[in-house]
């Protein structure tokens, strides 16, 4: 009997206890327009991972190429105008440097919009060599873009 009431003594004790130890807030949220932009990004991956699955025979969708790269051409598009000025700094990984550089960085951005329409006029020929050659041209102007203007993941 006195075990079944230490044991209950012991249950209502630990009970009462925080489950949970609350845990430190010190992520930063990023600017609502800098979370928007990464969301386009992401879109951009996938879609552009899409492709790359689809182009190089992992998968045999081809008629989604075209609705991929069209999609690609949208964001391209959407992307031009997602950096406002101050929507860097904690919580996104754009550079103060796209700011500083502005004319440089439209510069890329552009190339990025001017691959992704290629990317689309390709796929809508359905000449899948022109598509793979300009998908090329996108991943460079991503990797153009990224390397002066994105920071580091931590």
């Amino acid at each position: 009997m006195v075990r079944i009431t230490w044991s209950l003594a012991v249950a209502a004790i630990a009970a009462s206890l925080p489950t949970t130890v609350a845990a430190q807030d010190t992520e930063v949220e990023p600017h609502p327009a800098a979370e928007y932009r990464q969301s386009l990004m992401q879109g951009l991956r996938a879609h552009t991972g899409a492709l790359r699955g689809l182009l190089g025979g992992d998968v045999a969708y081809e008629g989604h190429v075209l609705h991929h790269a069209e999609a690609v051409q949208g964001i391209a598009t959407m992307a031009l105008n997602a950096f406002p000025e101050a929507t860097g700094g904690e919580g996104s990984r754009a550079m103060d440097a796209i700011w500083e550089n502005w004319n440089d960085f439209l510069t890329k951005a552009r190339a990025l919009k001017e691959g992704a329409d290629a990317l689309a006029a390709a796929a809508g020929s359905g000449d899948m060599a022109a598509v793979d050659e300009a998908m090329s041209a996108v991943g460079g102007s991503c990797r153009g873009c990224h390397t002066d203007y994105r920071a580091p993941a931590n």
